[in-house]
């Protein structure tokens, strides 16, 4: 399940519930029985249709990976460092290659790393 739930609080929660039914119903009888508030976040986390019996929401209950995977928040934390540091191009500024260089009026390649608004000035006309 997800942090704050598990999958005995879902069914107290929906005890009552006559089957099918939709995302809306589902919550609203969450509600009605006074589930606590994890509970009711998961359960509004539903995707909408039918569900024709408690075992199809249990199913349909998004899952958190890293607290089936039994990690400690220090090994979550790093685990979403890694995972968002890849692949993102997070390179600092100075250590970018250029795209393509710019050229000088004489056709020579200078790079042009920065250019603030302030400093930057429509080319004259020849």
């Amino acid at each position: 399940m997800t942090r704050g739930t598990d999958v005995e609080s879902v069914r107290r929660a929906l005890s009552s519930l006559d089957y099918p039914a939709d995302k809306h119903d589902v919550v609203r009888c969450a509600e009605e029985t006074g589930a606590g508030e994890p509970v009711i976040r998961v359960l509004a986390a539903l995707p909408l249709g039918s569900y024709d019996n408690l075992d199809e929401v249990l199913r349909s209950i998004p899952r958190d990976p890293s607290q089936e995977a039994g990690l400690t928040a220090d090994e979550e934390t790093r685990l979403a460092r890694e995972r968002s540091a890849g692949g993102r191009g997070r390179v600092a500024e100075h250590l970018r290659e250029p795209i393509e260089p710019a050229r000088s009026a004489d056709g020579e390649a200078r790079v042009v790393t920065h250019v603030s608004r302030s400093a930057w000035r429509a080319p004259s006309a020849p």
